[in-house]
């Protein structure tokens, strides 16, 4: 505007996107003055944040500073255990003078998914009934110490007192 300079964006960012809801933005001009010199352009902050809903920080934040007027593009991070779930603020615009943020939302993932400790080898019971993975404590089977022994025959006794049906061993041929 001639006679005039910018000075800054109130009430909202110069560009963003189109919602279903009002927006404002007040752009704020001062009259120039005859020879009075164009003042500098001011910096501009912008914060980038990433936060689970509760607005707890999952990943750190990034913070820039440009010159007003220079154009700004954010992006989402794939945060490992985490989806996305909306935005806050303008992904796209330009530095203001002042402080902006952006703030990136996500939703932590369902963790009820049970990930096996070797997936080459299978989880298969042996002749005590324990099953053959690691971290098994080697409960069932023979040390060499009497602790190993006595279970071993605590669950051999149990076995052998059990009644045999069809359902206890089968072999099957593919």
């Amino acid at each position: 505007i001639p006679g005039y300079i910018f000075a800054e964006a109130k009430d909202g960012n110069e560009s963003g996107k189109f919602t279903d809801k009002p927006q404002t933005v007040t752009m704020i001009y001062k009259k120039l003055k005859d020879n009075t010199p164009v003042m500098p352009v001011q910096d501009g902050t912008l914060t980038v944040k990433y936060v689970d809903e509760n607005g707890k920080e999952i990943a750190k934040s990034v913070v820039t500073k440009e010159k007003a007027g220079t154009a700004y593009k954010t992006e989402k991070k794939d945060i490992e255990g985490y989806t996305f779930k909306e935005v806050k603020g303008n992904e796209v615009g330009k530095y203001v003078a002042g402080n902006q943020t952006v703030t990136y939302v996500y939703t932590k993932n369902d963790n009820h998914n049970v990930t096996p400790t070797d997936p080459n080898k299978p989880d298969t019971p042996n002749d005590s009934g324990q099953t053959n993975q690691p971290g098994n404590n080697n409960v069932g089977k023979d040390t060499g110490s009497s602790d190993g022994n006595v279970v071993n025959n605590v669950v051999n006794g149990i076995q052998s007192a059990l009644p045999k049906t069809a359902a206890e061993k089968t072999t099957l041929a593919g």
